[in-house]
């Protein structure tokens, strides 16, 4: 049977590896800079919107394209009205 002063050590030893093991981080998990947060944030836009484009309509591209002044739209085909609205 273990003593208190040995139960006592053990709590501490327990502790102690939960403190280093908060203390560690794996190689790659560190807190992203300000700059890489702001990176990933435009990086997730670019791709819902790309994604959306996939979704829209001939007409709704056409649209879009129009109220941004994109010349030659009217005969652009879907696939290049999806181009020059992700140029944009």
């Amino acid at each position: 049977m273990a003593t208190r002063k040995q139960i006592e050590a053990a709590k501490e030893n327990i502790r102690m590896a939960h403190e280093k093991r908060r203390e560690m981080t794996l190689p790659g998990l560190e807190k992203p800079t300000p700059a890489q947060q702001r990176a990933r944030k435009e990086n997730i836009k670019k791709a819902q919107d790309a994604r959306r484009y996939e979704s829209w309509t001939k007409r709704e591209l056409y649209e879009r394209a129009q109220n941004l002044g994109i010349d030659g739209r009217s005969r652009m085909t879907k696939d290049e009205l999806i181009e020059a609205l992700r140029a944009r």
